[in-house]
């Protein structure tokens, strides 16, 4: 991938061809600040001088929250935020502050929470009206610059709110309603403290799947209406069920289970064969407009795409199905090939918007959603000849006038948005031609349409890297590595690992950084960034069992616990209290939503810190936080599917594989390729390649001493609940229990030369 000089193509330097000095934010490395950038509104960071001019002038606060790839941010900056009268206005009335949201996921939290609470919903832009000492007041999403029926424009309330403010008694309302909503915000994101109550994890864990069931689409997949989000964290949970009804079917009944795996192939296969997958380039778009999965938001996002790879490749772990392998590979390719840093790191999106072809690059104004990724017949008729576009029409759904019928704003009227109309098979049928010839032509065709659309103007790049997100990426590689056995997805897992190391953690002052962008990193860490970079580093273990993965994530589970972790409520807060913020409000995230939540990934990974180290504390920690979880759980067992995964840890029904014996064996590598080969709910791997390594490992297995290391013999020792096998010293033996995973004690299986 060829990289643009940056100051050709940086969102500042975009909007200064509209005009306008710049201002504050141009000393920013927010790619969503620097397209604020030259505003005529007197923007601030979110930074200390603000939050101090805002108390000394007893002026309120307009804080805005957006992303750099958001459409309707896009839409208010260019209606609103460009105008010089409304600017005037701003400037009068408030101290403006923009805020990026993926660079303060705590600050969207609580402003989103609040504005949900005085309106019913929120998203983006996130328009807040704060006090000086920082409590809402009111607020809303995207404000039209000219008002209409029940919709007050963007101006109205501009002023409306300025004059409020300096009317003693308007002012007074303002104040007490500010009041009540931070009061809401504490209770609703602190929670209502106390000790942890105890967990009911099988029952949960069968609850939240009757719930899934119930809100399943059996037509298309999916478990809502349009619009309709991947939720990959359900997914995952739902292929954890199946995995656990064939273990015990008392922990879950089987017929469940089977019914659990369909649901979650059937979403998976729905959505990539449609339009919401790119089947051009790869990867997966933000969301579908449509029950279908065929009109995407084209937005796409690192976090999306890592957490679906790695439901694809448990997919094809369970299944066998090539489909499944096919699809991990596309995505992780359009991540090595538009994602990726050339030292390692991930980028975090791509916008939904971008240039009609054929128009000025720069003039945002002639942006539209999708223009990048929709086609019209003549142009793939062009492009591939009139022969194999028919072939390729046939089976992507390609029509005369377009495809796209349910698109209120006209933006693709006469365009198509590929998705597979056709099986392979019914296009070989159709047009009489082998299977295998059919997939050869259309892979050419779609090699041939890559390299005609990345001609075209593209889409805004996001290349902020931001620590958790590439935790999730990290992840996905590694997964891919073990159980596609690929050198290439291992190399570009470690690349990316040793890029976080070097560039986002401080190791004299022992702490992580979110952001890295431009040469510069940026933001104390959440709990999210240290919980998800945790699990890559655990999963790069995993897979070519170098000790320093796990000795880094070993520190950087000390410090999320040191960090984030409340022992008297047993709870995980997404942020540290900083005395400096007013607000001081700390967040305890009880739901997981687009990202699992920071509790649950961290009661995962140190739950498997323990199995690998056998600290007490990691365990102590995550017994904690899961049962912290108890109340949440009893009210929505749904909402968190990510931590009902963790729950089994609780139950000690892990598994520990110990690999005994050097690495590099023939034998042993197949023992291991076996390992990684296997879908296990919970189930982890330790490597003790040397007489020594054991002083290293585990030692809370009580038979790790046991394991005779001395004459190099590679073997495998499967052990739960503190208990292990005699050594498996065949691959087939392994095989055959994984294919058949009722549990050690099925002593059968290790008898007759085990």
């Amino acid at each position: 991938m060829t990289f643009p000089d940056a100051s050709k193509t940086s969102p500042a330097d975009r909007n200064r061809e509209k005009g306008g000095r710049p201002n504050r934010l141009i000393h920013e490395k927010s790619p969503y600040l620097l397209q604020h950038a030259h505003n005529p509104v007197d923007w601030y960071p979110w930074c200390p001088e603000a939050l101090n001019r805002a108390v000394q002038e007893d002026r309120p606060i307009l804080l805005s929250i957006g992303y750099s790839t958001c459409h309707w941010c896009h839409v208010m900056e260019r209606e609103s935020f460009r105008d010089p009268e409304t600017a005037r206005l701003m400037n009068a009335h408030f101290i403006c502050i923009k805020v990026d949201r993926e660079e303060r996921p705590d600050l969207d939290q609580i402003y989103i929470t609040a504005v949900s609470a005085m309106r019913g919903s929120a998203g983006w832009p996130l328009n807040v009206f704060l006090t000086p000492t920082l409590k809402p007041f009111y607020g809303g999403t995207y404000f039209p610059p000219k008002g209409g029926p029940g919709l007050p424009s963007w101006p109205d309330i501009l002023r409306f709110l300025g004059k409020a403010w300096q009317d003693p008694h308007q002012r007074e309302t303002l104040l007490k309603s500010a009041d009540e909503v931070h009061r809401l915000i504490k209770r609703h994101l602190e929670g209502e403290g106390g000790p942890p109550a105890p967990m009911a994890p099988r029952r949960r864990v069968e609850q939240a799947y009757r719930s899934f069931e119930t809100h399943y689409d059996p037509a298309w997949g999916g478990f809502s209406p349009a619009p309709k989000f991947p939720s990959p964290s359900v997914q995952a949970f739902l292929f954890f069920c199946h995995a656990v009804s064939r273990l015990n079917g008392k922990d879950f009944p089987e017929k469940m289970g089977q019914k659990a795996l369909d649901m979650a192939l059937h979403t998976l296969k729905s959505m990539a064969e449609g339009g919401i997958y790119d089947h051009v380039g790869g990867g997966f778009h933000r969301y579908a407009t449509d029950s279908r999965w065929r009109i995407p938001h084209f937005e796409k996002m690192l976090y999306d795409n890592a957490q679906l790879v790695c439901n694809h490749l448990t997919a094809f772990q369970i299944t066998k199905d090539p489909f499944f392998k096919t699809i991990a590979t596309e995505t992780l390719a359009w991540v090595a090939r538009e994602m990726t840093h050339p030292q390692g790191g991930f980028f975090s999106a791509q916008d939904a918007d971008s240039p009609v072809p054929g128009k000025a690059a720069s003039d945002s104004s002639e942006k539209k959603e999708g223009a990048f990724y929709v086609w019209t017949l003549p142009e793939i008729v062009a492009a591939l000849g009139e022969e194999e576009a028919m072939l390729f029409a046939a089976h992507y759904g390609i029509l005369p006038a377009g495809n796209v019928l349910e698109d209120p704003h006209g933006e693709f009227f006469g365009k198509n948005i590929l998705y597979q109309a056709e099986t392979l098979q019914e296009t070989a049928r159709h047009i009489q031609c082998p299977v295998e010839s059919v997939q050869r032509r259309l892979a050419a065709s779609r090699k041939r349409l890559l390299g005609i659309r990345d001609r075209r103007p593209k889409p805004h790049l996001d290349d902020k890297i931001i620590t958790a997100w590439n935790g999730l990426m990290i992840s996905a590689l590694a997964k891919a590595a073990q159980v596609l056995q690929s050198r290439d997805h291992l190399f570009r897992a470690v690349k990316g690992a040793e890029f976080l190391w070097r560039h986002l953690y401080d190791e004299p002052q022992k702490r992580l950084y979110r952001i890295w962008r431009d040469g510069q990193r940026r933001i104390p860490a959440v709990a999210e960034d240290y919980a998800a970079f945790l699990q890559g580093l655990l999963d790069l273990y995993e897979t070519d069992f170098d000790m320093k993965w796990l000795k880094r994530a070993e520190t950087l589970g000390r410090t999320l616990i040191d960090t984030f972790f409340d022992p008297k409520t047993g709870s995980l807060f997404m942020n540290p209290v900083s005395l400096k913020e007013a607000h001081r409000v700390r967040i305890r995230e009880t739901h997981d939503g687009v990202l699992p939540s920071a509790a649950s990934m961290a009661t995962l990974g140190l739950f498997r810190m323990y199995g690998l180290t056998g600290q007490n504390r990691f365990r102590q920690t995550a017994e904690s936080m899961l049962h912290s979880f108890a109340g949440a759980l009893e009210k929505n067992p749904a909402g968190a599917p990510f931590m009902l995964t963790a729950a089994r840890y609780l139950e000690g029904k892990t598994l520990q594989v110990v690999l005994a014996g050097p690495l590099k064996d023939p034998t042993m590598q197949k023992m291991v390729e076996v390992a990684h080969a296997a879908f296990h709910p919970a189930r982890i791997l330790i490597l003790l390649d040397s007489p020594a390594r054991p002083q290293q490992g585990p030692k809370w297995l009580p038979s790790i001493g046991a394991m005779d290391l001395a004459n190099g013999k590679p073997r495998v020792y499967l052990c739960e609940n503190r208990t292990c096998t005699r050594p498996v010293c065949h691959p087939e033996t392994l095989k055959a229990f994984f294919e058949s995973p009722k549990g050690i004690s099925n002593a059968a299986l290790f008898e007759n030369g085990a």
